[in-house]
């Protein structure tokens, strides 16, 4: 063997790999999942798988049309488009269905709710010992570099227990949620909002008491804020 044979061959082994007859609708099932759709129609998943593999993807609103896509099998470009242009993943009416969508995953809720109640750090904060609690995975469910396994906080094709599980519909975010993560997400997040980023009364902060915080939630609603105006 010559020093370049270990190169082909894991190149050869790549290109099986991402070539073989079940990686698209694998590949294209999981990222619709991912971006908030947690049980696809087969209708929705072969679109996508077709994106995938063609590197292509045609949008038209009925009067104007966009193409996405390089042409090239594994094309990302055309396969996000597919994904969030499809009309499953565009069409109001599928919000009365209550299995649509999914169940938003604990940390993005957490940094979501940060974002959009405009968190300011404080000016002490000492951001080289991180800003969130290294236990989060505990108590909330889920916490970068905690995952329990190299597969991640949860399988694609978990189903809970209950009415969704009867119908054989997938919720993969809710392997997470059980009663001590529900309860520790609420008390994380009323003691943001009371006490600030903080450990104080089962916060979610690293550390500081109820004297200290890494930073604030800063959001005012805008406008007149009485209590006749405040629904």
């Amino acid at each position: 063997p010559v020093l370049r044979d270990a190169h082909y061959e894991t190149d050869a082994v790549l290109d099986h790999l991402l070539l073989h007859q079940n990686t698209a609708q694998f590949v294209s099932k999981n990222l619709i999942q991912h971006f908030g759709i947690s049980n696809p129609s087969p209708r929705y998943v072969q679109t996508v798988a077709e994106a995938f593999k063609s590197g292509s993807y045609e949008w038209t609103d009925g009067t104007n049309t966009k193409t996405f896509g390089e042409n090239r099998w594994g094309d990302l470009s055309s396969t996000v488009a597919a994904i969030v242009l499809d009309r499953e993943a565009t069409s109001s009416v599928l919000n009365a269905d209550p299995s649509y969508g999914s169940v938003k995953e604990p940390l993005v809720k957490v940094i979501g709710f940060m974002r959009n109640m405009n968190y300011v750090k404080s000016e002490y904060a000492n951001l080289r010992d991180g800003v969130l609690d290294g236990g989060l995975s505990t108590s909330i469910g889920q916490m970068v570099y905690e995952a329990p396994s190299v597969f991640s906080f949860f399988s694609p094709d978990f189903s809970p227990p209950g009415p969704l599980g009867k119908s054989l519909l997938l919720s993969p975010e809710s392997q997470v949620l059980n009663g001590i993560t529900a309860i520790g997400m609420t008390n994380g997040l009323f003691s943001l909002i009371k006490n600030g980023l903080s450990d104080c009364f089962g916060g979610i902060g690293r550390r500081g008491g109820c004297s200290y915080a890494s930073g604030y939630l800063t959001y005012t609603p805008p406008g007149d804020t009485s209590n006749a105006t405040v629904v």
